[in-house]
């Protein structure tokens, strides 16, 4: 299973491919793994929520923002036209119909409930119940989510040996290191409710 970071993804294949570990570990009789499980959780997720570049999700709303506007600016003239304020010729130098206020209002109506649908937020969201259950299930959903492992759990990178190697042979100047920053967690909120009688 790719990272969440990665850009490549095949939902359909990795769910597959799951399901063929999990379905040999049943035949032979051996527990499923954490990780078995939480990659099939993500699998599954990436089923129901296709992946989306910050390119597509900026373009999405770029679109989304600019016809809201085109049915705002629709609604003012639309109102106007109700009102008997807008001027008999239009800003093309053609003169305007004059159309009866019934036929103004249901074009009202209607350009109104086009912007209230697409004001609407989309409600697409997700919940795990029972899982995970410790923190070793919580580390693995959060490494296959978002990509983070705590650098202690996944050993020193290569360029962290590199410098300890290089301090044995030169000694490092004092330089302030660059800010860190914190990674976005892939999961939102965890909840644990004891509901044990």
């Amino acid at each position: 299973m790719k990272s969440e970071l990665s850009d490549n993804f095949e939902e359909q294949e990795d769910f597959r491919l799951v399901g063929v570990a999990i379905h040999e570990l049943l035949i032979s009789g051996e527990d499923i793994s954490d990780e078995l499980y939480v990659q099939l959780f993500i699998a599954k997720l990436r089923m129901t929520y296709p992946f989306k570049t910050k390119a597509e999700l900026t373009e999405e709303i770029r679109e989304k923002v600019l016809a809201e506007n085109n049915l705002k600016a629709k609604i003012r003239e639309l109102e106007q036209e109700l009102a008997g304020e807008l001027p008999p010729i239009t800003a093309e130098g053609k003169k305007r119909k004059k159309r009866s206020p019934e036929v103004v209002k249901a074009q009202l109506s209607e350009t109104q409930d086009q912007l209230e649908d697409l004001q609407k937020v989309e409600k697409n969201g997700w919940v795990m119940v029972d899982f995970p259950c410790n923190m070793a299930q919580a580390k693995l959903l959060e490494k296959y989510l978002s990509g983070y492992e705590h650098p202690k759990e996944c050993g020193l990178v290569r360029r962290g040996e590199l410098l300890d190697e290089a301090a044995v042979l030169v000694k490092p100047t004092d330089r302030d290191l660059p800010p860190r920053e914190l990674i976005p967690s892939g999961i939102d909120a965890a909840i644990w409710i004891n509901t044990s009688r």
